[in-house]
């Protein structure tokens, strides 16, 4: 079962959001949760087995400026390393890109970083193509 993730979901989004490589607490997890249901141009998506989170997938919908309609950017996925390789993040993918379509979006875009090998092969087999660089400042805080 996919869902839209809630505030009680924190402590289980927390330990993927580690296992992806970006620790988190519980109550930053929550805090994180709270400001994307906040947002209506964001959610988090959950996937669930036997009661249990066992996979993420965060999106934002972004206007184009260039062109009609919106477009879709995926901005985590992960699934449990126990269960990687079961069809879980097809799943999420999927229903992101069900999403995506029913808020008017043209495209779905994902982010992956060069270590990720896995991760591109996954999305390549989904039908993502590698379209272009992506340049990125980081600005203090």
């Amino acid at each position: 079962m996919i869902r839209v993730a809630g505030p009680e979901d924190a402590p289980e989004i927390a330990r993927l959001l580690e296992q992806l490589g970006y620790p988190a607490s519980e109550e930053q997890a929550r805090a994180r949760l709270t400001t994307v249901a906040e947002n209506a141009d964001g959610m988090a998506l959950v996937a669930e087995r036997d009661g249990r989170v066992v996979g993420l997938v965060g999106l934002h919908l972004l206007p184009f400026l260039e062109r009609d309609g919106r477009w879709c950017r995926v901005t985590a996925l992960v699934v449990d390393e126990a269960l990687r390789g079961k069809g879980i993040g097809r799943e999420l993918i999927e229903e992101a890109e069900r999403v995506a379509r029913e808020k008017d979006c043209r495209c779905v875009e994902v982010s992956s970083g060069p270590r990720r090998a896995d991760a591109h092969g996954f999305y390549e087999r989904l039908g993502y193509e590698e379209r272009r660089r992506r340049f990125q400042k980081w600005l203090d805080d």
